[in-house]
């Protein structure tokens, strides 16, 4: 089977520990890769004592499952709503068709409550502090594009993201590798008619992001910058419990890091770039297209460099200088996040995704 007769798609989760149905419209991800596995820990206990040479079946078993993997691809400004909700668990819409997405200061309440998630407005505050999580459909079929047939899959349900990681270089699309963690994962028999263009949602409609569209602004000063990489980590824990086969939720059990690297030819005094030093960074990729200014904009306010100096690779090139650096929140405002991701769609789609 080769792998372009596969799918992948996102749809909300209804509530933490809910599995959900596979019906209704979900978004069809233009996939560049995935790593996707339910996860089955095996053991096999050859050591019994057992009155004879051979180990008996009995010995093999299957003690948990732990759901998780990662989903690289281009991202699509609709698309990338649901992921950036399920990672930073905290929206505020604001005008038409503009969302802004932060880390939610505080741990979720992981309940079966599928209400009240974090969902501000540009005059109200969210309310509740519930999980938003997503189901993925990973789906292995023969032929599916046409809806020829039915086939087989694994359905991943209540992942919420850990690890965000926005990557882009010179000459390349902007990538996004999205790292799962899933409350449960499952083989699955999907219907024959589980394909983009169907009752069961489609690819979307809008642009991808190019090297063009970006631009990056470092503090007060102009760079050429030849890529940068974002990096945005929930350091949650895996929490289980006794009597199940799996996760059961995953506490945000250590500080929330924002993080990336910029990549550059070194092009000022070093003493702009020393460790310590702070600045602001501003990432933004737009396009002018179907629906108006469709975008997204990633602003990091408190950034501070880190250690490192360049490195003269060889007479005849250029001295890269490429800088790692940690985002903080402002100082002496702890309630101010050290990222917010804007995402501008252009009109008021998925005004009731987040309901």
């Amino acid at each position: 089977m080769p792998s372009w007769e596969s799918l992948i798609r996102i749809k909300p989760s209804p509530a933490w520990g809910s599995v959900g149905s596979v019906a209704g419209k979900g978004i069809f991800l233009n996939a560049d890769s995935e790593t996707l596995e339910s996860g089955a820990i095996v053991t096999e206990r050859d050591n019994k004592i057992t009155g004879v040479r051979e180990s008996l079946p009995d010995t093999f078993s299957i003690d948990r499952y732990i759901p998780k993997g990662d989903i690289t691809y281009q991202p699509r400004v609709d698309e990338l709503l649901l992921i950036l909700m399920a990672h930073f668990q905290y929206v505020v819409r604001s005008g038409t068709g503009t969302f802004q997405f932060f880390r939610n200061p505080n741990s979720p309440n992981w309940t079966v409550n599928g209400t009240n998630y974090n969902i501000g407005s540009s005059t109200a505050a969210g309310t509740g502090n519930n999980v938003y999580s997503l189901d993925v459909d990973k789906f292995l079929g023969f032929s599916q594009v046409s809806a020829a047939v039915g086939g087989n899959g694994i359905r991943f349900t209540n992942g919420i993201v850990d690890k965000l990681v926005f990557n882009q270089k010179y000459a390349e699309d902007l990538k996004i590798t999205s790292s799962f963690k899933f409350l449960a994962g499952s083989l699955f028999s999907y219907p024959a008619a589980f394909a983009p263009t169907s009752a069961f949602g489609s690819f979307s409609a809008y642009s991808r992001f190019v090297d063009y569209h970006g631009t990056i602004t470092l503090g007060t000063n102009t760079y050429d910058i030849d890529g940068i990489q974002l990096n945005f980590d929930n350091k949650t824990s895996d929490r289980s419990k006794l009597g199940q086969q799996g996760w059961s939720r995953f506490p945000f059990s250590a500080h929330y890091i924002s993080d990336g690297q910029i990549f550059m030819e070194l092009q000022d005094n070093l003493n702009r770039f020393a460790p310590g030093v702070s600045f602001s960074l501003t990432s933004e990729w737009q396009i002018t297209g179907q629906v108006g200014t469709i975008g997204i904009k990633v602003t990091q306010p408190n950034c501070y460099f880190r250690a490192g100096e360049p490195q003269i690779g060889g007479g005849e090139e250029v001295i890269e200088n490429n800088k790692t650096y940690r985002a903080y929140p402002v100082a002496g405002s702890i309630g101010c996040p050290s990222t917010i991701v804007t995402v501008y769609t252009g009109t008021n789609l998925a005004g009731t995704l987040f309901s």
